[in-house]
């Protein structure tokens, strides 16, 4: 064993929300979950896994909106971008995921499942299987894991209607 902590069950809950956030949207990126939770340094292990659950919806008529997963030191847009969605594009539209993300390295994190970076885990996908991104060191930083929003057009309602983190911990 290797003295890191791990749950029982072998996942804990990061972060989460319980209310739903709802945000102006800009043609800049913006948060849309600003009070997320930081994750302490060497808490994600070798091998580990990143699981998040995220529903988003927007009231509106013509923006086509991009939602962002980052995850790194800082919890703004300047840190990594780990996944991209556009599929919020049309009136009063709701979207939903559950995404995985792989720890490949102390500096190195991928998307698992479907090779589309906007696509749930599960399903089929001609994309080729998604290259890991580079990130600060999980084993000396404490990291973030930030989801941001776009549009084409300001002016528009986004929320992040759901969010959940929960990190599955291997005995690698």
């Amino acid at each position: 064993l290797s003295g890191r902590y791990k749950a029982a069950n072998g996942s804990i809950l990061l972060d989460s929300i319980d209310t739903a956030n709802a945000s102006t949207t800009a043609v800049t990126q913006q948060n849309l979950n600003p009070n997320h939770r930081l994750i302490p340094a060497g808490v994600i292990g070798a091998n580990d896994r990143l699981r998040a659950w995220m529903g988003a919806s927007k009231n509106g008529t013509t923006a086509a909106i991009t939602l962002r997963f980052h995850f790194g030191p800082l919890g703004t847009i300047a840190d990594p971008v780990i996944a991209t969605v556009l599929d919020l594009a049309t009136t009063n539209i709701s979207y939903g995921t559950l995404m995985e993300f792989k720890r490949i390295t102390a500096t190195t994190i991928q998307k698992q499942g479907n090779g589309n970076p906007g696509d749930s885990y599960g399903g089929a996908n001609a994309t080729a299987y998604p290259a890991a991104v580079a990130v600060s060191n999980m084993d000396t930083t404490a990291m973030y894991f930030s989801i941001s929003s776009q549009a084409d057009v300001s002016g528009e309602i986004v929320t992040l209607q759901d969010y959940t983190l929960e990190l599955y911990s291997t005995y690698s």
